[in-house]
């Protein structure tokens, strides 16, 4: 059950932040009812949320039983949006809103090295040296 609370905040975190699309979820979704025999509800409800807004999902995504690093799945999400903006630039002012939209749902408290999601919003042209950090380290082995 801990990897579907986990693999469900990265969802609903990369929702919010602009990496991933509804699309996303509901694939991930349809995947795992696909693969378990007994597939758990919320799956199923999630399955069937195709053309939901963005935040009906994140607010389901949320039910998923357990508890999680936050911290350590938005460390994550940061690693892939940097690759993301490697790709495609113009994801930048997507993603310095959607990391404001972050800290706002992270009730503005985050580790130092978060910090800057509470700004970015404001100085975009900051956020591949910010996102390059996090990718840096995950190269390095310091993420888990």
């Amino acid at each position: 059950m801990k990897e579907y609370k986990e693999r469900a905040e990265y969802y609903r975190i990369g929702l919010l932040t602009g990496l991933l699309h509804v699309a996303d979820v509901i694939a991930w979704a349809d995947r795992e009812v696909a693969r378990a025999e007994q597939p758990i509800y919320i799956l199923i409800e999630l399955s069937l949320m195709e053309g939901a807004m963005p935040h009906d999902i994140c607010s389901k995504l949320r039910e998923f039983p357990g508890e999680v690093d936050k911290f350590r799945i938005i460390r994550n999400v940061l690693v892939d949006m940097y690759s993301s903006l490697k790709v495609n630039s113009t994801l930048g002012d997507v993603f310095a809103r959607g990391l404001n939209q972050l800290w706002a749902d992270c009730d503005y408290e985050v580790p130092e090295e978060l910090e800057p999601i509470s700004w970015l919003d404001e100085q975009p042209f900051m956020l591949a040296e910010f996102l390059e950090r996090f990718w840096k380290n995950a190269d390095n082995g310091d993420l888990p």
